[in-house]
């Protein structure tokens, strides 16, 4: 809990969600959007000018223009659909209190993935403060996520809080019998993660 009225919140959450083949968002897959909603609620209903910053897919020309359409017609929003830093610094200085910017792509963006330190630096300039509400993309060391805490402070989102609740519940005194469901493409990534839960999960699906 902190103080956030007047002050101006980067919050990165995790908007990357599959997209049609015609660009549009599909409303079957709004659950990772509608997850962070809380805390971007809290933050706008707590006086807090509030700048959501995402990456979406893996072409960095992918923009995050379907999401702010989307999230236009639960919470007012504005999207800014460039990474010029003067038209986004002119549009920060005019937020007011409890209103709520959506930047675009970050990975339009080279610093982000190499988590450059000037680009950090520059994201940082943006805000009093940082949120990160991205459980998903935590374990990746870019500027948005990792680089960005060296010159803000840093506070865990609402949702994050309860990710990290619910598998450390998991993990230190699970319930059995215990199945482990475990999906997505990237397999290699998930070796570290099967040989845990082996020794925990009764049972692992994958």
């Amino acid at each position: 809990q902190t103080d956030v009225a007047n002050k101006t919140v980067l919050v990165r959450v995790d908007f990357n969600v599959p997209l049609g083949d015609d660009g549009m968002l599909d409303s079957k897959e709004t659950f990772r959007i509608d997850a962070s909603l809380g805390t971007i609620r809290h933050l706008a209903g707590a006086g807090a000018k509030t700048i959501i910053i995402s990456h979406i897919g893996r072409d960095k020309n992918e923009s995050l223009l379907p999401i702010a359409e989307y999230l236009k017609t639960i919470i007012p929003i504005r999207f800014i659909a460039t990474w010029d830093m003067e038209i986004i610094k002119s549009a920060i200085e005019s937020m007011t209190s409890g209103e709520v910017l959506l930047l675009e792509n970050l990975r339009q963006n080279k610093g982000e993935e190499e988590n450059d330190q000037k680009f950090a630096s520059r994201l940082s300039t943006f805000a009093d403060m940082y949120v990160n509400d991205a459980f998903a993309v935590s374990h990746r060391p870019h500027a948005s996520v990792v680089g960005v805490t060296e010159f803000l402070t840093s506070y865990a989102g609402l949702l994050m809080q309860r990710e990290i609740a619910n598998l450390s519940k998991v993990m230190s005194a699970p319930e059995h019998p215990f199945l482990f469901i475990l999906g997505g493409a990237k397999f290699d990534t998930k070796i570290t993660l099967i040989r845990k839960f082996e020794k925990i999960a009764d049972e692992i699906f994958i």
